[in-house]
């Protein structure tokens, strides 16, 4: 992977991607940094100011068959871009949150739905997804 450190306008961030085109990377960005509310809510412009080439993802991020990594101000998102949320965004593998996807198709295999992609407190109770044992959805 390629690590890009980039001035969104009210912050830096680091990006892992495999892209090397400039204008690839540019959307890649902004389509994850959309995805994150720490950025979204702060994306002010875009200022590729750095790249290092061939960069391991950091630990623990490795061998998830991840597709990009957006870390800023301690926050850490692990994205999956060739999967998609039911809302059409890009599938979050490590939310900014710090907890692991649990579907259990791509994710650590936990107690999930197609919903609720991370562990939900008494999800039997709240989602009526395929997983719960009424068997309704």
């Amino acid at each position: 992977m390629n690590k890009h450190k980039i001035n969104y306008g009210y912050g830096i961030a680091d990006f892992w991607t495999e892209a090397t085109d400039p204008k690839q990377i540019e959307d890649e960005f902004y389509e994850l940094a959309n995805c994150c509310f720490g950025i979204r809510k702060s994306l002010a412009g875009y200022s590729l100011e750095q790249t290092y080439e061939n960069v391991e993802l950091p630990l623990p991020y490795r061998n998830q068959e991840a597709t990009n990594l957006l870390s800023h101000h301690g926050d850490d998102i692990l994205f999956d871009r060739r999967y998609k949320c039911p809302d059409g965004t890009p599938w979050k593998l490590h939310n900014e949150h710090g907890d692991w996807c649990s579907c259990k198709e791509r994710g650590k295999p936990e107690l999930s739905c197609e919903v609720h992609h991370f562990w939900v407190e008494n999800h039997d109770e709240i989602c009526s997804c395929l997983n719960n044992d009424k068997g309704d959805k």
